[in-house]
């Protein structure tokens, strides 16, 4: 790999994810299952062990003379958040990441053109199935799609982030619950 991937890796950390409010229905129908307000239920030192693998497994694809470089830019990119709130809507999902200031993706998969929290412009969509929601994030140089869906247990968030510097694709999976 060249020092240019790395370079290329740097557009891509920034791909982080906002968050939304409480799931309320506007009527009577029920609630979609994905729906409400999740805590990660994954400890500390799991989810620590869980990004580590996912890094290293990239990581290990680059050029040795590199790869601790872009071993701290992958580490970037795999942010977590401690709680989300959910609000599959009839026209819209809205949802916050640790408090922060609400998304609200037109449920359509119509593109929201916004900002990421490094102020580098990003396209959002979403995309609502029976089960769970498909969030996508795309920058100029990479994406992070992440596949929110409802289990027994909780909430399961499958994260993926791709960058046109990346050898393969960085995934991991972590777990919430109400």
């Amino acid at each position: 790999m060249s020092i240019s991937r790395t370079v290329g890796l740097a557009g891509f950390v920034g791909l982080l994810v906002a968050g939304a409010p409480a799931a309320v229905a506007a009527d009577d129908t029920p609630a979609h299952p994905a729906s409400g307000t999740w805590t990660l239920s994954t400890s500390e030192s799991a989810l620590r062990a869980t990004l580590d693998k996912a890094v290293d497994d990239v990581a290990q694809e680059f050029n040795f003379v590199i790869r601790e470089i872009a071993r701290h830019k992958l580490q970037g990119a795999t942010k977590v958040c401690k709680t989300y709130a959910l609000d599959v809507q009839a026209q819209a999902v809205t949802f916050a990441c640790d408090g922060k200031p609400p998304a609200v993706l037109p449920r359509d998969g119509s593109p929201l053109r916004t900002q990421n929290d490094a102020g580098e412009p990003i396209t959002g969509t979403a995309k609502v199935t029976a089960s769970g929601v498909v969030v996508t994030w795309k920058g100029e140089v990479g994406a992070r799609t992440n596949t929110f869906t409802a289990t027994e247990q909780g909430l399961r968030l499958a994260a993926t982030v791709t960058g046109d510097q990346m050898p393969k694709p960085l995934k991991w999976t972590v777990d919430y619950r109400k």
